[in-house]
């Protein structure tokens, strides 16, 4: 049987004394032990001692009375595996040459209370501490878990929008159960200085691209010139930095926030800073400064990447060529400048028309890319008669002119035919799918072509490429590789 005895007033641990003698023997012990603040539990046999430490453990053991080698190290090994940090230590009254297998150390009993406190607070501070560890482990795996996405689209609003959900849930987790839903907001700096709401909750969603009300603003905005995190029960603002300059903040509102010195907060201020700037350096290589539309290289990434998902998933892709009508007489007739401004406002007509899910690229010039997902043809040319449509009502204003503009697309693609059962679906490699998007684009490019000579609306297509059919050709241009090689040989 064990029994116990805590001292009263919040003691700094409990100590697990494991006696082999007469009770009589340890009454000091005790004693010493309530004066220190340490609290104590009795244990009278090494099955006692195991069951008082299932129930509620210690966090130092304390061996007293007579003990063998033996039976010390069986019973510490039984502790440690229910307790790792438990702390141990022999109390003798006479010298020990030798220290028990796995005791810390051998003690008289008038300094055992004094030595017993220092070690349950040490064990104490390292529990705390290997907690905290963890926690901080748990927080990193939320964070990037909540991260994960299968695919990156490359703006800049999406990925703020992608770390704003992500922020959110973050924080939610951190609060009470019973807490009301945080809501936030992204706000950037735009060129001129004025904080512009990038991305935002639900409750906030009504500011997206204009500015939060006078007070919010306001707290944000001295925040962001301080670089001081401004922290409260009820509103979180985090500055965000970019190339050693203030860029914006992470705004949030609620009940029972987590307070400045929360790990929580530190953590998050972190990884908004860390994915703003990853958005960011991955705007600058993958968005084309003049359009805003993805630049060639990453279009052609893109489209290699959705060739894979047509094939894997049995899905039609549907791309247009579409190229600017005359383009070279806007440059020719009004500059560069006015040519620029015509980019801009196609760009922008481009990215509003498709999906989100949808690819737009220039692929150079006033040449354009429009990758369509799962999409047949049928719906590429909807989606080609109202960019055109979209174009002819552009009204660019240069000086004194006004510009209008007109495009040429080509249509085409590929669709998924029923590959016959006996060839089955077959594991194909890079080079394929290289073959397979410059085939396309030859399509469409001279698709394009003929759109431009031919009569208004400037619109040409053709049937999609089969999958079958690039199969084929591949495999016959394996065999031939083949057959070169081992001629050569």
């Amino acid at each position: 049987m064990s029994e116990s005895m805590t001292n009263p007033q919040s003691p700094v641990g409990t100590v697990l004394i494991v006696h082999q003698g007469e009770a009589a023997e340890i009454e000091c012990t005790r004693q010493w032990c309530a004066a220190a603040g340490v609290g104590t539990r009795i244990a009278w046999s090494m099955h006692d001692a195991v069951q008082a430490q299932q129930q509620q453990p210690a966090q130092a053991v304390m061996l007293t009375g007579e003990w063998d080698s033996d039976a010390s190290a069986h019973l510490l090994r039984a502790l440690l595996a229910i307790t790792p940090t438990l702390a141990a230590l022999a109390v003798s009254a006479t010298p020990c040459p030798l220290p028990l297998p796995g005791i810390f150390g051998v003690i008289t009993p008038d300094t055992a209370a004094e030595t017993a406190a220092g070690l349950i607070r040490a064990a104490c501070e390292l529990t705390i501490t290997r907690t905290s560890l963890r926690a901080t482990r748990q927080r990193i795996h939320d964070l990037n878990n909540l991260r994960l996405r299968d695919e990156r689209h490359g703006v800049l609003e999406q990925e703020l929008h992608e770390m704003l959900l992500t922020a959110q849930a973050f924080l939610q987790r951190e609060m009470p159960d019973n807490a009301l839903p945080v809501e936030g907001a992204i706000l950037l700096r735009d060129d001129e200085g004025t904080l512009t709401v990038r991305a935002a909750t639900t409750a906030l969603s009504d500011y997206l691209g204009s500015t939060l009300p006078a007070d919010e603003y306001a707290l944000i905005n001295q925040t962001i010139i301080s670089q001081i995190s401004c922290i409260s029960d009820t509103q979180l603002v985090l500055p965000l930095r970019w190339n050693e300059q203030a860029r914006g903040a992470l705004y949030f509102t609620g009940v029972s926030l987590p307070t400045a010195d929360d790990d929580a907060v530190i953590l998050l201020k972190n990884f908004a800073s860390s994915i703003l700037e990853n958005a960011i350096l991955f705007e600058l290589a993958a968005i084309d400064v003049v359009t805003g539309t993805l630049t060639r290289a990453f279009t052609l990434q893109r489209f290699h990447e959705a060739l894979k998902i047509a094939y894997r998933q049995h899905q039609q892709l549907t791309v247009l060529m579409i190229d600017i009508d005359h383009f070279k007489q806007v440059n020719d007739q009004h500059g560069h400048l006015a040519g620029d401004l015509a980019l801009q406002a196609i760009g922008k007509t481009l990215r509003n028309i498709p999906r989100d899910t949808d690819v737009v690229g220039r692929l150079g010039g006033d040449e354009f890319l429009l990758l369509l997902l799962d999409t047949p043809l049928s719906g590429g040319l909807i989606v080609a008669e109202r960019i055109q449509q979209a174009i002819t009502e552009l009204r660019v204003k240069v000086n004194d002119a006004t510009l209008t503009l007109s495009a040429s697309i080509g249509i085409g693609g590929i669709g998924y035919d029923q590959l016959k059962s006996d060839r089955g679906f077959l594991r194909v490699g890079h080079e394929f799918f290289q073959q397979a998007m410059e085939m396309i684009m030859a399509q469409t490019d001279g698709l394009m072509f003929r759109a431009k000579q031919g009569p208004i609306p400037h619109l040409a297509y053709a049937q999609p490429l089969v999958w079958d059919s690039l199969l084929r050709l591949h495999e016959l241009q394996d065999r031939r590789s083949s057959k070169l090689l081992s001629g050569r040989s």
